[in-house]
């Protein structure tokens, strides 16, 4: 697995939606690779952050039965 491989499945492999196959292969490559480890490391580390924003926000009232309908 080169760069280009991990970076067209990094999205999935952060959200754990790989294949086994797939996640060792970009495991085996990210303990190999400096740069795409760090990659990894900054892009989980933003998802962490963005997660917890969210999390913060509070839903205008009504808005869930405005998306159901």
């Amino acid at each position: 697995m080169n760069h280009q491989h991990v970076a067209a499945r990094l999205d999935q492999f952060l959200d754990g939606a790989l294949c086994a196959v797939e996640r060792w292969a970009v495991t085996v490559h990210l303990d190999e690779c400096e740069p795409c480890r760090r990659h990894a490391a900054a892009e989980a580390r933003l998802r962490g952050r963005l997660h917890e924003q969210l999390a913060a926000v509070e839903a205008a009232p009504g808005l869930t039965a405005r998306l159901q309908t």
